[in-house]
């Protein structure tokens, strides 16, 4: 088998030797997939490790193949988005993990409406987290996107500064330096325009100096 993409299911597990199933995926092999012994299913450790294995009563799953590794796809695509009410960060955390974003932030700007307290935030993290680890099974990923904690807009310019942040609706890969770069930033506002900038994120925008390149803000 040359990718998780053709077996019945996929799990990550702590170790590809041992092959030890949590309980929640030993539920959901078993009773939600109903899978039969002997069906294909391959494990990862969500580091880019995989192997082909199948299942086995128990639930359990028996190696039917050497470990392999996937390298980390180029460039490394982190995207902010900004935190909205009722289940809608769950969903962006789904659709990204989906489509193979390796970083997820989300962000609080000025007009946020949605603030999390620090114990909050940690409960959230982790409820984020299950949510792109249950997405990367469906998808069959072998790498887990690495969810942050919220941040401000001014905190994340900072840190992304070097990836060229870019204001897109949009992910893509235009000419410039984002094109050769290990790694590529997209921050998302919902209805985003440039006014929603407040003056320090002006200020600290302008001292860092990125480059839209060709991007341009679309009318929506």
């Amino acid at each position: 088998m040359a990718s998780p993409a053709a077996a019945a299911a996929h799990v990550f597990v702590a170790d590809l030797e041992t092959l030890e199933l949590d309980e929640a995926d030993s539920h959901h092999l078993s009773r939600s997939l109903r899978l039969q012994p002997g069906e294909a299913v391959t494990a990862s450790d969500g580091a880019g490790g995989w192997r082909l294995c199948r299942f086995a009563p128990g639930p359990a799953l028996e190696p039917d193949g050497p470990v392999r590794h996937e390298p980390r796809p180029k460039p490394e695509v982190t995207v902010g988005f900004a935190l909205a009410k009722g289940e809608r960060p769950e969903w962006a955390t789904q659709k990204l993990t989906e489509v193979g974003v390796d970083h997820i932030v989300p962000l609080l700007t000025s007009r946020t409406v949605v603030r999390w307290d620090a114990d909050r935030a940690d409960r959230n993290r982790v409820r984020l987290t299950r949510v792109a680890r249950e997405a990367a099974m469906q998808s069959r990923r072998t790498w887990l996107p690495e969810v942050g904690v919220p941040v401000s807009f001014a905190r994340t310019l900072p840190v992304r500064a070097a990836t060229r942040p870019r204001w897109s609706r949009t992910v893509r890969r235009g000419s410039g330096p984002s094109r050769r770069a290990n790694r590529c930033s997209v921050l998302d506002f919902p209805r985003f325009r440039p006014q929603h900038l407040t003056a320090a994120d002006l200020l600290l925008w302008g001292e860092l100096q990125p480059s839209l390149g060709e991007e341009r803000f679309e009318k929506r």
